[in-house]
């Protein structure tokens, strides 16, 4: 299902003619339903080019026709309500053949991709053929439905044909190439400097015979990851290939082999067709798994060093590895065959430490002799605990750099190993007979500590990794039968001490923090560590300082010091601006003590809101922009305010500030904020200063500070230190305009560059006087900022001397205008260009646009007002805040209003009541609307007897933006 809203742009000169046409009328479509229309049209075209024998023989029409498929079948149907007429989903089987045969015959990644993403719109579902009711195959006359044609054995076994074919060639390869650990080092090495990554692009598209192969099989195994193709005969044909290239040495496709083969293992409950396949590609993968994280549990219990010790440690020490993405996938394997019953939990908490271990996370002296194979010899442990070792030490150095996240190693990793050994203890301590000693849980202990510890250290990004530490912890909470704390969790170990102070320390800061995240990770580490009984006793550093000479009750002590000032700062975060943290807390609070949670709300209701009766609230058209007239009614003069003065920026969480000296001038979309930071992270490459940056905004206006904080915290953009004179901003600013404008990043606004600057505004150190140009911006560029602009507009005007009639010269823009052609506009109007005042910009308007000599405007010409307003562009969602100095000309009948600089195409005089019936028809630029009605509010033609919505039509005329001017 498509999104409803989603708006379809152009494509590259590069599409084909029919792509090109499809996008180009479902941009125009108007409606949704007028979109699965074309788009049904357009695979009934698709299917009799794709029969054509000539066509299909053609790599670059057969993939420019499997994209323009491609793109009609992940947007239909776009809208639910068309369901009733049309066909439920389409049936493309059809193109199955013609994207089998671009998977033989492409030479470019792209073309590659292209057919498998095809693949799962064209494969039954499961195994399981479509019914009728769920398929309908398009054609040129009909839409009947019919069920899937020719989707059978015959075409997954072309498919699987294929896909063996390409994973063959990938294995055969690799088996010419040096082995995996001297091929890491060459592809990795840390004398290849930032190049290699350009030469890496480089590779992808122009691709070498050998990177295809790769890039072949790669996207082979994902779409066996992804379910692609699936059914009894995939096992056999794929199974063997699949655990061959678990040797490869490319980690990558490593990696996505171990996931295929989970994948395949993965039995679903309604397709059981191949269960017992299924259950031996697990064992193989679990095999694999043992070997690459060079485990004890790769040799059978009681095994004696000379029974096949030596064939198991060779081939482990062939697979052994510490690449974080082959450690994630072996981690994801380790799950599932515990969930499945196939493996102990104590064998995956095991798995868990070592894939740790293998990314020194974990130190590699770990005492878990109760977690590991039992009944080896001693030789043997040790033998997998050095290739464990030797493997870190040597893989590490050249997998830093590529898997550093912020200065934190693989945390993604960390966090799967952290999870699945959460779960694996849990079901241990609650399942295993006997439990698991104290030893071994003090040791697991201590080094997830050790981790929180470091995580503690990093960045905010690292915050994941405290949260998922301390669920760990609170698992290992060593707990007695009767829910007690026993000695071991106020061990008198310094290390062990050390490492609850810092865990106690880290929670408190992140818990007073103004940062949301880091609150909330606060609340969620402190409720993973209640089993720990924080809430219930003191701490034992309370503890020993009140009673230094009595022995503590074991119950009442806790290693985490929680005391009485965080639990106050705990109950003020229920009045936390942000809800979730409310929530959060609150159940906390409830888990703690519910007694509690219903003190709370007997004493200050703040469980009271989710009982309340719910009152929707009513569009109110005096306040709310969004709401214009219905379709298919006359709008009314209040409608067509609002079709202008459309927004609320303020109001708008989704803008960005830009800031200038502590004042805001403008307001950026996500798009336009992340175009800046990459503009700044390019500039920095390049070694050039960077112009803008991201800072933290503290907003202060009551209309959207929440009632209970002093202000609003906000990211918010604004210039470098580089940039701090009004040149240097102009320069600056206007070159990553440029920058954009030469790249196509935005080219709406930016096509339509007038090489015009603009002045805008900045804070004005001296109240009485103007305000000072803080830098100049191109006219094109100022609405990707928001800043707010300024013009002149002009109603020229004739009265009757015998009937007193009024009429007014309208203009039709010309139909080469960059923006708003053809439309209706004011007599006279422009922008007024940086330097200039109002009435010299209007004066030279008057000559440019209508050819009036200013010695006449300047006779009959009077300055009558200011209006202002923010628009909100319909398709890219610019902001632009406006303001128009309002000039009114009355002229003698025998003037006449002429085109001079090509702006306009012609002059009409037109009465008040063809100006009325072109408003409501929409043919007025939007902002002309509004110097229309002051005209004729001014001059009393609309007035509060005649104009229900007159009193709202005046005060938005005139809207506060709050933003700095001349």
């Amino acid at each position: 299902m498509s999104r409803s809203s989603e708006s379809f742009t152009l494509l590259e000169s590069g599409a084909s003619r029919i792509h090109f046409k499809l996008a180009k009328e479902l941009e125009e479509a108007n409606s949704l339903h007028q979109q699965d229309t074309i788009i049904l049209d357009t695979v009934a075209h698709l299917r009799k080019q794709l029969s054509s024998r000539s066509f299909s023989a053609d790599v670059s029409k057969l993939a420019s026709a499997l994209v323009t498929l491609l793109h009609c079948l992940q947007h239909y149907p776009a809208s639910t309500a068309s369901l009733a007429s049309q066909p439920t989903s389409i049936d493309a089987s059809f193109a199955l053949l013609p994207a089998l045969q671009l998977l033989s015959l492409a030479t470019g990644w792209k073309d590659l991709l292209i057919a498998h993403q095809l693949l799962p719109f064209l494969l039954p579902q499961s195994g399981k053929r479509r019914t009728k009711e769920e398929t309908t195959s398009v054609s040129a006359g009909s839409s009947s439905p019919i069920p899937h044609s020719a989707n059978d054995e015959s075409s997954s076994l072309l498919l699987l044909n294929t896909f063996r074919a390409d994973l063959s060639t990938a294995l055969e390869d690799s088996q010419q190439h040096v082995p995996r650990h001297d091929m890491d080092k060459r592809s990795r090495s840390p004398s290849r400097s930032r190049s290699s990554s350009r030469a890496m692009v480089k590779d992808v598209l122009q691709p070498d015979p050998a990177n295809m192969t790769s890039f072949r099989a790669l996207a082979c195994l994902k779409s066996l990851v992804t379910g692609t193709p699936r059914g009894p005969a995939v096992l056999p044909s794929l199974a063997s290939t699949l655990v061959e290239l678990t040797r490869h040495p490319d980690s990558s496709i490593r990696t996505m082999t171990l996931n295929a083969m989970l994948t395949c293992a993965s039995i679903d409950a309604s397709d059981s067709s191949d269960a017992d396949g299924q259950a031996e590609i697990l064992d193989a993968a679990l095999t694999i798994v043992r070997l690459t994280l060079a485990s004890t549990y790769a040799f059978s219990p009681g095994l004696n060093p000379d029974e096949n010790q030596g064939m198991i440690l060779a081939e482990m020490e062939r697979r052994v590895d510490s690449s974080p993405n082959v450690l994630r996938a072996c981690i994801k394997i380790v799950d599932h065959a515990r969930a499945s019953g196939i493996i102990t939990s104590q064998e995956a908490a095991c798995h868990a430490i070592e894939a740790l271990q293998a990314t020194r996370w974990v130190p590699m002296h770990l005492e878990v002799a109760a977690l590991e194979q039992q009944r080896l010899a001693a030789a043997v442990a040790g033998r997998t605990e050095g290739l464990r070792a030797r493997t870190a030490a040597r893989q590490r150095p050249t997998l830093q750099a590529e898997h550093d996240y912020h200065g934190t190693y693989a945390p993604w990793l960390v966090d799967a190993c952290l999870s699945s050994l959460t779960g694996s203890l849990a079901s241990a301590f609650q399942h295993s007979s006997p439990p698991l000693d104290d030893a071994v849980k003090r040791e697991v202990l201590k080094a997830v500590l050790r981790i929180y510890h470091v995580a503690s250290q990093g960045k905010a990004a690292a915050l994941a990794l405290c949260v998922a530490a301390a669920r760990c912890i609170g698992t290992l909470a060593p707990l007695s039968t009767t829910g007690t704390l026993t000695r071991p969790a106020v061990d008198r170990d310094e290390e062990l001490a050390a490492l609850w102070a810092t865990l106690s320390a880290h929670v408190k800061s992140q818990l007073y923090s103004t940062n949301p995240n880091r609150k909330t990770a606060s609340i969620v580490v402190l409720d993973a560590l209640l089993p720990l009984g924080w809430a219930q006793g003191k701490s034992e550093a309370n503890i020993v300082e009140s009673t230094p000479d009595q022995e503590p009750p074991v119950a009442s002590i806790s290693p985490v010091d929680i005391a009485e000032p965080e639990m106050a700062q705990l109950m003020a975060l229920l009045t936390d601006p942000d809800t979730s943290i409310r929530r959060r807390v609150l159940a906390l609070l409830h888990r703690v003590d519910s007694g509690l949670a219903d003190l709370l709300a007997a004493s200050s209701g703040i469980l009271d809101q989710e009982d309340l009766e719910l009152v929707e609230e009513v569009a109110d058209p005096e306040r709310r922009l969004d709401v214009t007239g219905t379709d298919g009614h006359t709008p009314s003069l209040l409608d067509l305010v609002h079709q202008c003065h459309n927004h609320e920026p303020w109001l708008d969480s989704g803008l960005t500030p830009f800031v200038l000296d502590g004042v805001q001038i403008g307001f950026l979309t996500a798009r336009v904020v992340k175009a800046c930071i990459d503009d700044s992270g390019e500039q920095l490459r390049a070694g050039s200063p960077p112009v803008l940056r991201k800072v933290r905004f503290a907003m202060h206006h009551r209309e959207i500070v929440p009632p209970t904080a002093p202000s609003r915290v906000c990211e918010a953009i604004t210039f470098t230190s580089h940039f701090a004179t009004p040149e240097a901003r102009t320069a600056g600013l206007n070159a990553v305009a440029q920058r954009w404008r030469q790249a196509g990043t935005f080219p709406d606004p930016l096509d339509g560059w007038r090489d015009e600057l603009y002045a805008i505004y900045g804070l004005n150190p001296q109240p009485g006087t103007r305000n000072p140009i803080a830098f100049k911006m191109e006219r094109a560029a100022c609405a990707l900022f928001g800043f707010a602009t300024f013009g002149v507009h002009l109603t020229a005007y004739t009265v009757a001397p015998t009937t007193g009639e009024l009429k007014v010269w309208v203009p039709q823009r010309s139909s080469t205008k960059s923006t708003w052609p053809g439309y209706l506009d004011n007599s006279v109007a422009g922008g007024i260009v940086a330097g200039d005042l109002p009435m010299e910009s209007m004066v030279r308007e008057c000559e440019e646009e209508a050819n009036l000599e200013p010695a006449l405007v300047k006779k009959h010409i009077k300055q009558t007002g200011v209006l202002s307003y923010c628009y909100k562009t319909s398709k890219q969602g610019w902001i632009q805040p406006e303001v128009e100095y309002v000039y009114d000309l009355p002229l003698p009948a025998d003037v006449v209003l002429q085109p001079k600089d090509g702006e306009v195409d012609h002059f009409e005089l037109m009465t008040l009541a063809e100006i009325y019936d072109k408003m409501r028809e929409g043919r007025f630029k939007a902002n002309c609307v509004l110097v229309l009605l002051d005209f004729l509010i001014r001059h009393g033609h609309i007035t509060a007897e005649t104009e229900p919505g007159y009193r709202q039509i005046v005060a938005q005329l005139h809207v506060d933006l709050r933003l700095p001017g001349p």
